[in-house]
């Protein structure tokens, strides 16, 4: 219940926020409730995906993308992520999540995602993703042209190893 409210205050507050460029981070911030803790009492696991889902919206939304989406029915999907829980998040706090585009290849995304409160930083995401369409895979370089902007990001190197353990992975899990 909790996460579509924070949804419907997200989309409705993204109509009213300036629109950033590609190097641009887009910040957005939750407070964690108790329903919000596991048995630990810290945020849960689950709960840190779900703001995730909720900043790369945001990032849609700031980059103006989102009535595109709507219009040519398309929709992003997650593919991979690789997280490090650095400091747990308790009760009560407030959390800065920063989420930025660090770079797209010819099928896939590449999104940071950056947990903070009071500006210490408590846990690291990346995530590859896709965007799907009615005529299926869309690719991603077609679409951040809509937005004119000259130079897309590169892919840091860090990302370029992660994809090869990907495809490594890929590969020794084939039966």
């Amino acid at each position: 219940m909790t996460l579509f409210f924070r949804l419907f205050l997200i989309t409705i507050q993204g109509f009213f926020k300036k629109r950033c460029s590609l190097n641009e981070v887009s910040s957005l911030f939750f407070k964690v409730y108790y329903f919000d803790i596991d048995l630990n009492g810290h945020l849960t696991n689950s709960k840190y995906l779900s703001f995730m889902d909720l900043g790369r919206l945001r990032l849609i939304q700031d980059y103006g993308l989102l009535k595109h989406f709507f219009i040519n029915k398309m929709f992003p999907v997650l593919q991979a992520i690789d997280m490090s829980f650095v400091k747990e998040i308790k009760p009560g706090e407030i959390i800065e999540l920063k989420t930025k585009l660090i770079g797209i290849d010819e099928k896939y995304i590449y999104i940071e995602q950056l947990f903070y409160v009071k500006n210490e930083l408590r846990c690291s995401s990346r995530i590859r993703g896709v965007f799907l369409s009615p005529k299926g895979l869309a690719d991603p370089r077609a679409i951040f042209t809509l937005l004119k902007e000259q130079v897309l990001p590169q892919l840091p190197q860090s990302v370029t190893l992660w994809k090869s353990y990907l495809q490594a992975k890929k590969n020794e899990n084939q039966l």
